[in-house]
């Protein structure tokens, strides 16, 4: 019971963070000129691995929210 718990609170934690990574890549390559030295804010990487990676994390956090429902269904019906 303990491991579906933590896997719900982490697949909650990495749609958000996922969402949030998204939204900055999203709004730096919408707000600044294409030359712009955006290293400070997002590294090495462009915006648009920022968004790619963004959208990485709310699928690994929709995969660990599934198999936790899963995991809940099952021990609801085993007792």
């Amino acid at each position: 019971m303990i491991f579906t718990k933590l896997c719900r609170i982490v697949a909650f934690l990495a749609i958000v963070s996922g969402i949030i990574l998204v939204g900055m890549g999203a709004i730096l390559a919408t707000s600044n000129e294409p030359g712009t030295d955006l290293s400070p804010i997002i590294g090495r990487r462009s915006t648009g691995q920022v968004i790619d990676r963004g959208f990485y994390i709310i699928l690994v956090g929709i995969v660990l929210g599934t198999l936790s429902d899963i995991s809940r269904a099952l021990q609801s019906k085993l007792g």
